[in-house]
């Protein structure tokens, strides 16, 4: 999907610059703004993740693979609706990546993973990376980011205090500590 969105807003947004303000091939380019638009909120059901409890899990063996597929679909979904930053109108990216797809479907599950801290910050990368970069900077979207923000900030001050506890202080190793470079110039970027 990301590849497919990828080329297809490049097509768009070229077409957009290419017909200048030609009203009717305006309208159609904004019919097809529209079908985007409609296509991010009808796969908003399928971005749900599960939230089985632990003893549900532990009985239905295709439990856990089946979460981690629907966790895979709504980080996809939240990159591609973010990708359209530019096209399609703030406050509808707004909507239906930070508050539809983060908010309501991915924060209670990643909360769930607090004790699996490399895996968590893999994702929280992965989401990072997704914000356009005009988004940062404390501009138009400050406010917006505030949720997504402060969950990436309590993630990184956990794992700080975690770190100084366990290691005296010293940084966290390999891929990890990375992964937490990368959030901490997120944050800061914002």
């Amino acid at each position: 999907h990301w590849k497919q969105s990828q080329a297809i807003k490049s097509i768009v947004a070229g077409l957009f610059e290419h017909l200048g303000d030609a009203e009717e091939s305006r309208e159609s380019l904004q019919e097809l703004l529209l079908t985007v638009r409609n296509k991010a909120h009808s796969e908003l059901d399928q971005a749900s993740i599960p939230m089985w409890p632990q003893k549900a899990t532990a009985c239905v063996p295709l439990s856990q693979a089946f979460a981690a597929y629907a966790l895979k679909r709504a980080l996809k979904l939240f990159r591609c609706i973010l990708l359209w930053d530019g096209l399609l109108e703030g406050q509808v990216l707004v909507k239906l990546a930070l508050e539809e797809v983060f908010a309501k479907r991915l924060l209670s599950y990643l909360k769930t993973l607090r004790n699996d801290a490399e895996s968590l910050a893999s994702i929280l990368v992965f989401l990072c990376e997704s914000i356009p970069k005009t988004w940062l900077g404390g501009g138009h979207h400050e406010a917006d980011l505030a949720v997504f923000k402060a969950f990436v900030s309590e993630c990184l001050d956990s794992w700080r205090r975690q770190q100084q506890q366990q290691t005296g202080g010293g940084g966290f190793g390999g891929g990890f500590g990375g992964s937490l470079e990368t959030i901490r110039r997120f944050l800061q970027s914002c």
